[in-house]
């Protein structure tokens, strides 16, 4: 029976769209800077258009702050807004080029903006209610170029999702995730590929795209393959850490301890148990002990005594390290007065009085700093009292 389900059809539809060879390629690509040009002389002629781009731009020039998101922040360097100091006379030189309407495609392609954000501010600046009655001609022309770039990139993207697949399959045995949802994900990235393709470095499109795909499918597979998702820095680093273990143990012929891998990485040494710890993939209580046993690992926990078992022990030592690690956030006196006060140093709790007449303090005094020692943790966000009043 023929198999017409979504991927069939999907990959008998990408297999009739050619491969584009570097002469086509360089062509569409040269189509899409004009097309680019065009929406840009469009804009700049519009009655208010000019100081509409202008006018951020002369702003990054200038090194005020602007958060708009009009130029190539990876490409110019903007960092919080603001352009670095060594590349604001190119920029100023730009727009006074910019200055009376007419754009060539390499000074467009020169400028590096952020090209999606043009297109869509563009949009909404020729859809301003305001401007009804205004200059029709460069809206027209405005829709037009917009469209031809969309044609030109449509191309460019096509001839492309073999890329995708093919990435997307060799990622996707890495988790248990559906390939068609991968190379969605990768088409994303695809997609942002081509918004930013410059065909003047000289290399081609396959080659720049690879690595927004890879980035794009990475992402999907750290957000979905897990059961608890954690960052997409956190999982990066742990592969990170991975390796730097891996080329230790080739060098050494063993497995590094936590300090030199702290050193290998260049990280602290609680970002790298943090890490560790995120990583741990989380255990079903109703997963079976065996292939053919009936038993679970919620039958393993003694459940018919409060405050037994494993689960109370773990939780125990956890608020154990919460309390230790607070109290060092105290002075001597601080931490010894919650420490008899709570009966955290394993005796019976103290009463103020007892706590005062050893400290040579008032039962008033004691209490001042109990309050004030235990504001001092509420403020830091570490502890409550009720934690105290747990493990004690």
């Amino acid at each position: 029976m023929p198999d017409f389900s979504s991927g069939t059809l999907f990959y008998r539809a990408i297999d009739v769209v050619p491969v584009l060879t570097p002469e086509l390629e360089k062509e569409i690509a040269a189509l899409m800077d004009e097309a680019r040009a065009g929406m840009l002389s469009a804009l700049l002629q519009s009655p208010g258009g000019e100081r509409f781009f202008l006018e951020p731009l002369l702003a990054l020039a200038e090194g005020r702050p602007s958060e708009s998101e009009i130029l190539d922040k990876g490409y110019w360097g903007i960092r919080d807004g603001i352009l670095p100091e060594g590349r604001r006379r190119e920029l100023k030189a730009l727009c006074e080029d910019f200055a009376g309407g007419g754009v060539s495609p390499g000074a467009a392609a020169a400028l590096h903006p952020n090209w999606a954000f043009v297109e869509k501010s563009g949009q909404a600046f020729f859809d301003r209610p305001d401007r009804a009655g205004g200059d029709s001609a460069a809206e027209d022309s405005f829709r037009k170029a917009r469209l031809k770039q969309s044609e030109a990139m449509e191309k460019l993207v096509e001839s492309n999702i073999r890329l995708v697949v093919k990435l997307a399959r060799r990622y996707g045995k890495l988790a248990p995730v559906e390939e068609m949802d991968l190379v969605q994900e990768g088409c994303e990235g695809l997609i942002s590929a081509a918004r930013r393709f410059d065909f003047h470095r000289g290399f081609r499109f396959s080659t720049y795209a690879v690595w927004w795909i890879r980035q794009a499918i990475v992402k999907s597979l750290m957000r979905s393959a897990r059961l608890i998702r954690i960052p997409a820095h956190a999982s990066m680093m742990k592969g990170e850490i991975g390796r730097a273990r891996h080329r230790y143990l080739e060098r050494h012929g063993c497995y590094p301890s936590e300090e030199e891998l702290v050193d290998e990485v260049g990280i602290t040494l609680d970002m790298l148990r943090a890490v560790h710890w995120s990583s741990i993939e989380p255990l079903s209580l109703d997963k079976a002990l065996g292939e053919d046993s009936d038993s679970t690992v919620h039958d393993l926990i003694d459940s018919t005594r409060p405050g037994t078992g494993a689960v109370y022990d773990a939780m125990r030592r956890d608020l154990r390290e919460r309390v230790d690690r607070a109290l060092e956030k105290l002075d001597g006196r601080e931490r010894m007065i919650l420490m008899r006060k709570y009966g955290l140093d394993g005796g019976e709790p103290s009463t103020l009085a007892q706590i005062g007449r050893d400290l040579a303090l008032s039962r008033e005094r004691v209490r001042q700093l109990e309050a004030r020692a235990l504001d001092k943790l509420r403020k830091l966000g570490l502890l409550f009292p009720e934690d105290c009043d747990e493990i004690g």
